[in-house]
C-alpha cells in the first residue's frame, strides 16, 4: 500500500494507526487524554477507563502502535 505524501490523518489514534502498514509513517503527532478528565462523547473512547490501569494499557497499545508505523529514520 502506497500512502500520499503530506495527508494529515484525523480520527481516533488506535483505529487510524491500524489501517496502517509497517514502517510506512515519518511522524506521528498524537494528545491522549489524560484519565478521566474529559468526555468526548465517544463509545470506547481512551480517556474514560474505570482504573488507572486500562487507562495506561489503552495508552501504551496506541504507543505501540506508533512504534510499528514508524520508519526507521
Amino acid at each position: 500500500m502506497r500512502l500520499p505524501r503530506g495527508r494529515v490523518l484525523v480520527g481516533d489514534a488506535a483505529a487510524m494507526l491500524a489501517r496502517l502498514p509497517a514502517t510506512s509513517v515519518d511522524m506521528v503527532l498524537t494528545s491522549p487524554p489524560y484519565f478521566r478528565l474529559r468526555d468526548y462523547g465517544v463509545p470506547g473512547q481512551l480517556g474514560l477507563e474505570p482504573t488507572v490501569e486500562a487507562w495506561r494499557d489503552g495508552v501504551a497499545a496506541v504507543c505501540q502502535e506508533v512504534a510499528r508505523v514508524l520508519t526507521p529514520t
